[in-house]
């Protein structure tokens, strides 16, 4: 198991550094993030008031691409009532598991 703490550092300095294309979009259900600007912009919000742990359990790595099982924890530092995945109390704790899928993405 690895553990980093506070991935927000690692993310940030990705997202500093042009990690995403400019025409990038995310989907969190009914939330969409449309491009470059909005991921950075977004998640240095979040990263200000929620510091992350990210926490790999499992990655597996071949030549069709790679998996892992990872947990990310984030503990408010304030209240955050427009946090991403809902409201946040100060101290309240937001826990989200990401396992790989049996299939493969096509």
């Amino acid at each position: 198991m690895l553990t980093i703490s506070p991935a927000s550092a690692v993310r940030t300095s990705i997202l500093q550094l042009g990690y995403y294309c400019d025409d990038a979009q995310f989907e969190f259900g009914p939330i969409k993030l449309d491009g470059k600007r909005a991921i950075i912009d977004t998640y240095r919000r979040i990263y200000e008031q929620t510091p992350e742990t990210l926490t790999v359990h499992q990655l597996i790595a071949d030549e069709d691409g790679i998996a892992a099982n990872v947990t990310f924890e984030s503990r408010a530092l304030v209240d955050v009532p427009t946090f991403l995945f809902g409201p946040l109390r100060k101290g309240e704790m937001f826990t989200f598991f990401v396992r790989p899928s049996s299939g493969k993405n096509p």
